[in-house]
C-alpha cells in the first residue's frame, strides 16, 4: 500500500464545503469526512492529515465611522471558530498548521458603495469590514512538501487546494520520487496544476 498524507488548504477547503452544505459552516466532524475520502483507504495507508488555516484575528483595530476601538475577540465567531479549530486539531492523525490574521484597515461594502452613489446616504460603522490578510500559510504548506518529500516520509501527498502558487514545491517532491494528487470538489483543473502533478481525483461530497 502507498502511504499519503493529506494537505487540506483550509481556506479553500473551507469555502468550498460551505458551498456544498447549503451556504452553512461545515463542522469539524464534516471536514475530517472529508479529508478521508481524500485517499483510497483499501490502497492507500494514511500518514497524516495536515490543515492549514488562521485562527480567528483576536485583536483589535479602530473603526474609521466611528471612532471606536473595536476587540475582535468578543465577537460571536470568535468562539466558535475558535473550537472549530480546536475540535479539528483535536483529530486522530491531524495535524493543525496555523498562520496568523493580520488587519490592514477596513473597507466599504460594495453595497454601501451603490447606496451612496445612488441614494447619498453617509456611510455607517456597519457598511465597512475589516481587510483581513493571512500570514504563513502557504509558506507552511509549502516547507511540509518540501519535508514529507526530502525524507521520503511517503510516497504519495494528496493535496486539495486551487493555488497554483503551490507548483514549486509540487516540483520539487516529483523530483524526489513523491508522487503528487490533487483532490478537488469539482472536475477541471487548470493546466498548469494538471502538468505538475500525477493524478486528478475529483472528491465527491457528502
Amino acid at each position: 500500500m502507498k502511504k499519503v498524507a493529506v494537505l487540506l488548504d483550509g481556506g479553500h477547503v473551507l469555502h468550498e464545503l460551505h458551498r456544498l452544505l447549503g451556504f452553512r459552516q461545515p463542522t469539524a466532524n464534516e471536514v475530517e469526512r472529508f479529508a478521508h475520502k481524500c485517499y483510497d483507504q483499501d490502497k492507500e495507508d494514511l500518514f497524516r492529515v495536515y490543515y492549514y488555516d488562521c485562527p480567528p484575528f483576536d485583536g483589535s483595530a479602530k473603526n474609521p465611522a466611528t471612532g471606536v476601538e473595536e476587540d475582535f475577540s468578543t465577537r460571536p465567531e470568535f468562539a466558535s471558530r475558535t473550537r472549530f479549530y480546536a475540535l479539528l486539531a483535536a483529530k486522530d492523525a491531524f495535524a493543525f498548521r496555523a498562520g496568523s490574521l493580520k488587519c490592514q484597515g477596513y473597507s466599504v461594502r460594495p453595497r454601501a458603495i451603490a447606496a451612496y452613489f445612488q441614494q447619498g446616504r453617509a456611510i455607517a460603522a456597519d457598511d465597512l469590514r475589516p481587510n483581513l490578510r493571512q500570514k504563513g500559510v502557504d509558506i507552511k504548506i509549502g516547507l511540509d512538501i518540501s519535508w514529507l518529500a526530502s525524507k521520503r516520509i511517503v510516497d504519495r501527498i494528496i493535496l486539495c487546494t486551487n493555488d497554483s502558487d503551490f507548483i514549486p514545491a509540487m516540483k520539487f517532491a516529483r523530483r524526489e520520487g513523491v508522487q503528487i494528487v490533487i483532490a478537488s470538489f469539482k472536475p477541471g483543473l487548470r493546466a498548469e496544476m494538471k502538468e505538475h502533478c500525477d493524478e486528478f481525483r475529483v472528491i465527491e461530497f457528502p
